[in-house]
């Protein structure tokens, strides 16, 4: 496999020139980075809020019924651990720290 080598004086000079030309003109730096922030924002404004809205929601197509015997089931289990809680509240232990 052959990997390219990377020249670090060449990178650095072009640094060093790209830094000072944008240091040069620091307005107009200033104006392209805000110009480049605004789009980018508008991006993700589009992409989050308008495009969102645009879409329809997805709607079940029979109608929610209420299923009891689930129901009894789901409160007969509370009930049980409910009479589980107030043997444990109820029983009393020995103190194993008193004679």
């Amino acid at each position: 496999m052959i990997t390219p080598k990377f020249k670090i004086r060449k990178i650095k000079e072009i640094w060093k020139r790209t830094s000072a030309v944008l240091s040069e003109h620091a307005f107009l730096t200033f104006l392209g980075f805000l110009i480049m922030s605004l789009i980018l924002t508008a991006a993700v404004f589009y992409k989050y809020g308008v495009q969102v809205k645009k879409t329809a929601p997805l709607t079940a197509e029979k109608a929610l019924q209420f299923e009891l015997k689930k129901y009894q089931d789901v409160v007969s289990i509370w009930q049980e651990r409910e009479k589980k809680l107030k043997a444990v509240e109820s029983k009393t232990y020995s103190n194993p720290f008193v004679d």
